[in-house]
C-alpha cells in the first residue's frame, strides 16, 4: 500500500483492497492535516498500516490493539519498513484511554480510531473527552455504528468532512472516514 509493504497472518485485520486501501489512507492524511511535529495515538491499529502509512507526515505514532498477533505485525511491519516513529503495545483501547485519561498527560495531539464493526466503547468515548484530543479521524467499516459514536463525542467535536470510500465493489458495504 503506497511505499509500504506488510506481512499479516490469517488471524490478523487487513483491508482485502489495497488500491482502495490507498486512497483511504491518503483521505486519513488530508483530513487529518498533520504536521511534522505532531504525535498521534492510533487506536485499534490492527498491524500497524494506518500508523506506518502516515509515519513520514507526523513526529511519532503510538498503536493500540487488543489482538496480540496485530501488534506483533505492526512491530514486524515497522522493522521491514525501516519505521523507527512508530511503537506499538497490546492493550484493550478502553482500558489504555483510561490509563492515559487519568495520568492527564498530553502526549498525542491527535487520534486516528479504526474500530471494529461494533465500534467504539461508550467508556471509550468518555475517555476521549475527557482526554481532549486536538483532533480525531474516525475510519470506520460501519457508518451506523459510526453516527452513533459520533454523537457520544459531539459534545466537544464537530464533524468538518465526511468522504465515504468503495473497498468493496458490487457490494453495499464501505469505509467511512
Amino acid at each position: 500500500i503506497g511505499n509500504y509493504r506488510f506481512k499479516i497472518m490469517p488471524g490478523t485485520f487487513f483491508q482485502t483492497n489495497s488500491n482502495q486501501c490507498d486512497k483511504l489512507f491518503q483521505k486519513v492524511i488530508e483530513f487529518a492535516k498533520f504536521e511534522k511535529n505532531e504525535n498521534v495515538l492510533d487506536l485499534y491499529c490492527g498491524c500497524g498500516a494506518i500508523s506506518l502509512y502516515i509515519s513520514g507526515h507526523v513526529n511519532s505514532v503510538y498503536g493500540v490493539e487488543l489482538s496480540d498477533d496485530s501488534i506483533e505485525m505492526a512491530k514486524e511491519n515497522a522493522e521491514l519498513n525501516g519505521v523507527s516513529n512508530c511503537e506499538f503495545e497490546m492493550c484493550d483501547v478502553k482500558d489504555y484511554l483510561q490509563k492515559i485519561s487519568a495520568h492527564n498527560e498530553k502526549l498525542w495531539s491527535t487520534f486516528i480510531l479504526d474500530p471494529p464493526r461494533s465500534g467504539i466503547h461508550p467508556k471509550a468515548a468518555g475517555y476521549i473527552l475527557e482526554y481532549e484530543p486536538k483532533k480525531i479521524i474516525y475510519v470506520s467499516c460501519n457508518p451506523g455504528t459510526q453516527a452513533r459514536d459520533l454523537m457520544m463525542l459531539s459534545s466537544k467535536y464537530e464533524i468538518t468532512a465526511i468522504q465515504p470510500v468503495d473497498m468493496f465493489p458490487h457490494t453495499f458495504h464501505i469505509e467511512n472516514v
